[in-house]
């Protein structure tokens, strides 16, 4: 498995030998082997939430995006692990991806940092630090792995007051590695098992997207807003998404509809 793992920002073995004790490397190996056994995402986040046994952190989510040359994300799916869904939601919402510069950091340099080393992040009276620190995204820290073949790659964002000892650093640069090969395969199978849309429903969704309410649909399409609601309904069962930003943010992911 180790031979399939990127060399993109591929961490220093020395590492563990310098930071880590016995019994700290034997659970990061035991880990990293159980990774492969991840089937489904569901099984997959429910397995980087058990990484709290090894890190003390308080919520992790990841992504995969797809960015242009400077780090802009075009397009993303995101695992969210155990952020809170309402900053979830708020966060895609006020397109938030668009202007966090976790996300610009990780997307344009691959490299692990803690939140507060990254210029921008405790900008005062900036909306998304505010909207941020209201729910108690304070401190944090990422890393993610630039992709071979194309502009891109993954995201992992741990959010918590305590991982600040090189020790979480080295656990989380040899654990991601692997993550990142598991969330790749099962997103790639996830993205060929969803439902097709239908013609109406892609309407509907780029309306959604577009920010216009069940009745406004309605009336641009011509059609009652019961109808609309039914799509809406449906759409959410095809994507396995439980409300309508999470629908547009898993239909931008898969390529399903446009950014």
């Amino acid at each position: 498995m180790s031979s399939n793992i990127p060399k993109t920002g591929s961490p220093d073995c020395s590492d563990i030998r310098d930071v880590l004790s016995g019994s700290d490397a034997l659970d990061l190996l035991e880990y990293i082997h159980g990774c492969q056994y991840c089937d489904s995402l569901e099984a997959l986040k429910k397995y980087i939430a058990s990484l709290s046994k090894i890190l003390p952190f308080d919520n992790i989510v990841s992504s995969i995006a797809t960015t242009d040359s400077v780090g802009q994300v075009l397009s993303h799916e995101t695992l969210n692990v155990s952020y809170p869904e309402e900053w979830m939601t708020c966060y895609f919402e006020q397109k938030f991806e668009l202007i966090d510069p976790i996300v610009w950091h990780n997307f344009k340099n691959f490299t692990f940092a803690h939140w507060d080393e990254v210029p921008g992040y405790k900008e005062k009276g900036s909306s998304f630090w505010d909207m941020a620190a209201t729910f108690g995204m304070d401190n944090g820290c990422v890393y993610g792995l630039k992709h071979s073949g194309g502009n891109g790659g993954t995201l992992f964002s741990f959010c918590g007051d305590e991982l600040q000892h090189k020790r979480h650093e080295t656990i989380i640069k040899h654990v991601v590695p692997h993550l990142d090969i598991q969330l790749r395969q099962l997103t790639n199978a996830s993205r060929s098992n969803h439902p097709a849309l239908t013609k109406r429903e892609l309407e509907v969704l780029n309306w959604v997207k577009a920010g216009k309410s069940n009745w406004d649909i309605s009336v641009i399409l011509g059609i009652s807003e019961r109808t609309v609601k039914f799509h809406v309904s449906s759409i959410l069962g095809k994507l396995n998404t439980v409300n309508r930003s999470q629908a547009v943010a898993a239909a931008i992911g898969a390529g399903i509809i446009g950014y």
